[in-house]
């Protein structure tokens, strides 16, 4: 009997510490259960911003660079939720007077998007909303400013370059019509914005 049961608990035993050799790959982790989706992506952003209101292209032209940043939260599946911060600033002079005037406008935005795949192209779409608070100074005149808000679309695509940096190239379009103080009249200051960001995952 004694043999009998050593012969018994011996494949037992071993079985156990078979089982407990699992290659990392095999454990759980945060990672494998979100299914190789990254759960926070964070970058900086550099883009080109072209207005859509002629009265702004006349004075400011037809565009310029912007700066900002970029960050997401993995939610479910393919859909992150993104925000962003970004700058957009200009000089030109008035059209009549030729006064330098300086035009600074800075946009913030939250954006759910979805990726459409996984790996090294992944395309991907979303819808968000946009708040623009902007800022004009003249040398003689008072600075005005205002501020507005509405719903936003961007596109594009994301090149994976390994599991922790990839490049987002894609534009957002928006139509923002503000009304700046002491004025009864509104200008749009939307548009379309393409550029790209260098994102780090984690």
């Amino acid at each position: 009997p004694v043999s009998l049961a050593v012969t018994v608990t011996a494949p037992a035993a071993a079985a156990a510490k078979v089982s407990d050799r699992r290659s990392p790959e095999a454990l759980p982790t945060p990672a494998r259960a979100a299914k190789g989706y990254p759960l926070i992506r964070i970058g900086p952003y550099a883009g080109y911003f072209r207005p859509r209101d002629a009265v702004f292209k006349e004075i400011y032209g037809e565009g310029d660079a912007l700066y900002g940043a970029r960050l997401a939260a993995h939610i479910w599946q393919g859909f992150y939720f993104w925000f962003s911060a970004s700058q957009y600033r200009v000089i030109s002079s008035t059209t009549f007077t030729e006064d330098k005037t300086t035009l600074t406008l800075l946009p913030i935005s939250v954006f759910l998007r979805y990726n459409l795949g996984r790996g090294f192209f992944i395309p991907y779409a979303g819808i968000g909303y946009t708040f623009l608070s902007f800022k004009e100074e003249s040398e003689f005149l008072p600075d005005v400013r205002g501020n507005g808000s509405n719903f936003a679309f961007e596109a594009g695509i994301e090149l994976k370059m390994n599991r922790h940096l990839s490049f987002d190239l894609g534009g957002r379009f928006s139509q923002i019509r503000v009304q700046p103080e002491d004025s009864d009249k509104e200008i749009d200051l939307g548009g379309l914005q393409a550029g790209i960001s260098l994102l780090v995952s984690f």
